[in-house]
């Protein structure tokens, strides 16, 4: 296996993070029927 596809492998999307980071945040704070109210307006904005 070769550098480069080591790096590739690894490569994190920092927005991906970022998403991932938010939508933990607002799990612990929503209600779960907040939070799924919420995925549902993202989903229908997608």
């Amino acid at each position: 296996m070769s550098d480069d596809e080591v790096s590739t492998t690894e490569e994190i999307n920092p927005l991906a993070v970022f998403f991932q980071v938010v939508l933990n945040e607002l799990r612990r704070r929503l209600t779960p029927e907040e939070y799924a109210d919420l995925l549902k307006e993202c989903q229908m904005n997608e």
